[in-house]
């Protein structure tokens, strides 16, 4: 499928250039099979309904950075990018916590990576792009292979299917109780109008569960989510998100307003005014952070994104800059929004700093692609977890507002965890089914 004669020609070619990055595109007939489970370092993304994958392995080049200047930094590094190279790049994989410091040292605050080999399939066109950095061309040509074989090489035969078991902590279930009373009363006193509280729940398997499977099920169950999933020096973080951070094509932008959550035994209807005041709080604060690039912004009728057996208030807002404005200053603006964060935010944020709110791996900050010609899509990490050998920890979390209620916030994000744990045990499931 990959015609490595003409590979090595472009090389040689590219090579005459004076150019820090060089980047090949070769077409491709077919999005080809493969597999994540032989790669080190991978990064996948995907949505289904808009029939966009791609999957980024290696680095050619890579930014990590944190603190309070971390979208300046990645500002400057796509500037940098685009100074560098003379060839069509490829999409760059895009991460970010939700946090601006570090607060897992095994996991990149901010990352930004050109792939060596990037499978892009878009608009039913399907494209390999292999980039390498000037200082490691001699090499390239030999890494682009390996990258390949690793992609392409079958999978290993699964003898014992990895059957998830969650682990009872009833005592962070106490704690995170503690926590929305507490958030409660700071909404009583007028400190804060809403806080958003993340919980956390362990699964345990008989096997390290088949990534592969996971993303598959996940892309099957839930077409209308961005499917994403990153491996960083051996743990797997992954995830279904229905909310998007940002969507750009040069002065074109979309941000989606959801917030508001029903599922089956709440005692909220999706409509009733608890619901309709979280949802209005999202959609208030992104018209605010977009408010100084933008004077026309153009919302979207609200109406019910759908998730199995959960459902959201949701409305996108669209606008069209009327100057260039580069994506990490919009993200900059717009991160964390009340929809992860709360209301207002920085005496959200200050009272989520106080109770000492943990925000492991991007859980809550952000993750996909961007480019340096001014295209970008980045969701909200929602709905996700960081596996690590046979263990997963999942990720979830709840809008306090007026009207919340400690034991209900509990069973919405109990619903939450849900969708991943599914995902898990279909995964499993068809593991046993092929074994």
């Amino acid at each position: 499928m990959i015609d490595w004669q003409a590979i090595e020609k472009s090389l040689s070619h590219a090579a005459s250039r004076q150019t820090a990055l060089i980047c090949i595109r070769h077409p491709l007939p077919a999005w080809p099979a493969g597999h994540l489970e032989g790669c080190a370092d991978w990064f996948y993304w995907r949505r289904p309904a808009e029939r966009l994958r791609l999957i980024a392995l290696g680095s050619a080049s890579r930014l990590t950075s944190q603190g309070e200047s971390r979208f300046a930094a990645l500002a400057s590094y796509l500037d940098g990018i685009r100074g560098s190279c003379a060839d069509a790049l490829p999409h760059l994989a895009l991460g970010f916590s939700f946090w601006p410091e570090t607060e897992d040292p095994d996991w990149p605050n901010l990352a930004c990576v050109v792939p060596e080999l990037m499978l892009l399939e878009r608009d039913g066109q399907t494209a390999a792009f292999f980039s390498t950095s000037r200082a490691r061309i001699a090499e390239a040509l030999s890494r682009w292979r390996m990258l390949w074989r690793r992609w392409r090489q079958p999978c290993a035969a699964v003898h014992s299917p990895a059957l998830p078991r969650r682990l009872i902590e009833s005592r962070a279930e106490d704690a995170y109780l503690a926590r929305v009373r507490s958030a409660l009363a700071a909404i009583a006193g007028g400190e804060v109008v809403k806080v958003v509280l993340a919980h956390r729940r362990r699964l345990m398997f008989s096997a390290p569960p088949q990534i592969d499977a996971v993303l598959a099920v996940l892309a099957e169950q839930h077409p209308h989510c961005a499917i994403y999933g990153a491996r960083i020096q051996g743990r797997i973080f992954v995830g279904a998100s229905p909310e998007r951070l940002l969507a750009q094509d040069g002065r074109c932008i979309r941000v989606d307003v959801l917030a508001g959550t029903h599922w089956p035994g709440s005692r909220h209807a999706l409509d009733s005014a608890k619901s309709r005041h979280e949802h209005a709080l999202v959609a208030l604060a992104i018209e605010e952070a977009l408010a100084p690039f933008t004077p026309e912004i153009v919302a979207d009728p609200t109406t019910t994104m759908y998730l199995n057996e959960l459902s959201h208030l949701y409305h996108p807002l669209n606008a069209r800059l009327p100057d260039p404005v580069a994506c990490p200053d919009l993200l900059a603006a717009l991160h964390p929004t009340p929809a992860v964060g709360g209301y207002p935010r920085h005496a959200a944020l200050s009272w989520l700093l106080r109770h000492a709110e943990r925000r492991p791996a991007w859980y809550s900050g952000g993750i996909g692609w961007i480019d340096p010609e001014g295209r970008a899509d980045i969701a909200v990490a929602l709905r996700c977890g960081l596996v690590v050998g046979q263990q997963a920890t999942l990720f979830a979390g709840a809008g306090i507002v007026a009207g919340s209620q400690a034991e209900d916030e509990l069973a919405e994000v109990d619903a939450k965890f849900a969708l991943l744990e599914r995902a898990f045990e279909a995964s499993a499931r068809e593991e046993a089914a092929a074994a």
